[in-house]
């Protein structure tokens, strides 16, 4: 993958160890990273760490893990919404650990969705894909990514034919589940994260060539790069000639 391909659509960059080691990757500026935030202190810490970055953007998030810890402030998030196109991470965790807070998690992430229907939206979901997508579609939320998708193929397909995004780390090509789901996505609903540091402790150019390298030997694809680019581009198109229309 060339340099001026590289894109990372769901990364941590304060949870990264080796700051120093970020700070280097961030001022050549060869990624273009979205950067995901658990709740308005998080962003607001990504945003004065790293908002100055050329090619960083930082999303505003709250994580259905956060409920626990922090209280949701819809007033709050809706100010900061309009600083930001992208929301992340945002969804539902009906996991084992988290099923307690459901219904809460459905209420906040449907006051969520419904006030940012018009950004783009990077979807934790796990356990919990219809749901996800029950309240997506209620919104008609059209730019949406599901990031770390471990569902299976009936959700999978609710998700394609919704017109919605798979990003896939390394973890996940490294599975045969996440390879299997990988060989039944249209090429055009791919992306690239690296859900650093959970997927992957460090960052760097050759981890974004080994993904496009892994991807492209399990779909046959020498074209890869090329694909993985434009839909990363044709997505920003879509959604800036979207906002210009309402």
């Amino acid at each position: 993958m060339s340099k001026n391909y590289v894109y990372d659509v769901h990364i941590h960059l304060s949870e990264i160890q080796n700051q120093n080691f970020l700070n280097q990757l961030l001022i050549k500026e060869e990624i273009f990273f979205i950067a995901a935030t658990y709740d308005i202190d998080d962003y607001l810490y990504n945003k004065k760490q790293y908002g100055s970055y050329q090619k960083v953007r930082i999303a505003l998030g709250y994580h259905p893990n956060s409920i626990c810890n922090f209280q949701f402030d819809e007033i709050l998030f809706k100010k900061y919404l309009t600083e930001t196109k992208y929301v992340s991470e945002v969804g539902l965790d009906f996991s084992k650990e988290h099923i307690i807070t459901k219904q809460i998690q459905i209420d906040i992430f449907d006051k969520i969705i419904s006030m940012a229907k018009d950004k783009i939206l990077i979807i934790h979901s796990r356990c919990s894909v219809k749901e996800c997508i029950h309240i997506l579609k209620k919104y008609n939320a059209k730019f949406v990514i599901f990031h770390w998708f471990t569902g299976n193929l009936k959700e999978l397909n609710l998700i394609i034919n919704s017109g919605f995004y798979i990003s896939f780390n390394q973890r996940m090509l490294k599975s045969a589940e996440g390879k299997e789901l990988l060989l039944n996505i249209p090429t055009n609903r791919i992306l690239i994260e690296s859900d650093a540091p959970f997927a992957n402790k460090i960052v760097h150019n050759d981890y974004y060539k080994q993904i496009s390298d892994n991807i492209s030997n399990i779909l046959h694809e020498s074209q890869i790069d090329s694909i993985l680019f434009m839909n990363f581009a044709q997505l920003l198109i879509d959604h800036k000639n979207y906002l210009s229309n309402i």
